[in-house]
């Protein structure tokens, strides 16, 4: 009896996972989704639950101007993903690995996803478009290293926005 029922909880955690992310797989299927970093949140303050992921886009093509001269350089990048309820598309926005860079972005891949209350003060005063009421969420991604990422929702565009810390 006891091994059925730990047969169905993970059937059903199964399904979980794998429904979880699936219009971010199916609208970006180059990307390589991490299942296991399926997080819940309320990201646009509508008081209903979406999904953040994040993934691994391996061919992300930029260019770059070195010495005076335009080059275009495939890089791997991380790529944080949302699905909102109701939304018809999801949102995406890569960040690239700070040893492409120089100066901003990920050291690692992503090691902790933490859910907080959104709170619109930062550093050097209030973030741009943002707006708390009860039950709104943001989410802070970080790399264990030197990538530390705050996303919360611009009520002003109406878009998931980060901002690195």
């Amino acid at each position: 009896m006891f091994g059925a029922l730990l047969l169905l909880g993970i059937a059903a955690q199964s399904q979980v996972n794998s429904s979880a992310g699936k219009r971010l797989r199916e609208q970006h299927p180059r990307v390589e989704w991490n299942a296991t970093s399926a997080t819940t949140v309320d990201i646009d303050c509508d008081g209903k639950p979406d999904t953040f992921v994040w993934g691994i886009d391996n061919e992300v093509s930029r260019e770059f101007v070195i010495k005076g001269k335009p080059e275009r350089h495939t890089r791997r990048e991380i790529v944080l993903g949302f699905e909102r309820v109701g939304a018809a598309k999801t949102e995406t926005e890569n960040i690239p690995f700070r040893k492409d860079t120089g100066y901003y972005g990920f050291c690692a891949l992503p090691e902790t996803i933490e859910v907080t209350p959104l709170t619109c003060e930062w550093e050097e005063g209030l973030l741009p478009g943002c707006k708390t009421n009860q039950g709104c969420e943001a989410v802070w991604v970080r790399d264990g290293d030197c990538g530390e990422f705050f996303v919360y929702w611009d009520s002003s565009t109406n878009k998931v926005i980060w901002v690195r810390h």
